[in-house]
Order: C-alpha cells, then sequence, then structure tokens
C-alpha cells in the first residue's frame, strides 16, 4: 500500500536566522515617485539660482571695469597698470610721503593718506595701515 500523507496541517517554517555581518545586503526600496519628484523640483530651483548667481557676478564685473575706466581718467596708468590718482603737491610732500614700499600698485600717498586721521579705508589691510603707511 502507498504511503498515508498527513491530514494534519505542517507547522510553520522557523524563522530564517540574521544574516551575518559583512555579508550582501538587500538594498533599500527606491524613493517614492513624490519624493524622487520634490528633488528633480529643488534641483530646478537651484539651477536657476545659478543662473541668477552668475548674472549677479557678470553685472558686478561689469561695474568694477567701468569703475576702473572712470579711475583712470582721473588719473595715470602705472607701470604695473594700477591707477595712480593724482600726485603729491610740494606742500604734501612737505608735510611727509609715509614708508616709500606702501606705493606700489597704483597706490599714492595723496590718494590713501586723506582725510586725515584714517585715510581712503579702501587702502588698508594687515600689512598696510594708515599709522604704517601715512606718517
Amino acid at each position: 500500500l502507498p504511503p498515508q500523507l498527513p491530514t494534519e496541517p505542517l507547522p510553520p517554517a522557523p524563522p530564517l536566522p540574521p544574516a551575518p555581518r559583512g555579508s550582501p545586503s538587500v538594498p533599500p526600496p527606491a524613493p517614492p515617485l513624490a519624493e524622487f519628484q520634490q528633488l528633480v523640483a529643488m534641483m530646478a530651483g537651484l539651477r536657476e539660482e545659478v543662473k541668477e548667481k552668475d548674472s549677479q557676478i557678470r553685472q558686478l564685473q561689469q561695474e568694477v571695469l567701468s569703475l576702473h575706466e572712470k579711475l583712470s581718467r582721473c588719473g595715470s596708468t602705472g607701470a604695473d597698470g594700477g591707477v595712480v590718482v593724482g600726485e603729491a603737491s610740494a606742500s604734501e610732500s612737505a608735510l611727509g610721503s609715509g614708508d616709500p614700499a606702501c606705493w606700489q600698485a597704483g597706490f599714492t600717498w595723496k590718494f590713501c593718506c586723506f582725510p586725515a586721521p584714517r585715510g581712503n579705508e579702501a587702502c588698508w589691510d594687515g600689512l598696510f595701515t594708515y599709522r604704517r603707511c601715512c606718517r
């Protein structure tokens, strides 16, 4: 006679043990379509911001060139291409000319040292100061 199959249902299978560390894991599911669409929209917005900033940079570059051109009409251009704005008069020279090492790249005593007591703030940084250059 053929063997009889059990009539009772089989018990559930035991759970699988966790995968050992370092073994390949299942990649996470892909983000939902709505999240993907939000990311695409955000990227498009960022692209527009970059275009706007690029346009602003180009406009500022044009303004700088225009200002340089105006300054060059007021004074003369030094050997290095920097703008030299005026020369000191005899009475100003008698007052002093400060540290000669300061007067390069188009900077002059007259342009930087007036009005006292701080002079032209655009001339000064950590190395070149009013105290060093104008006294």
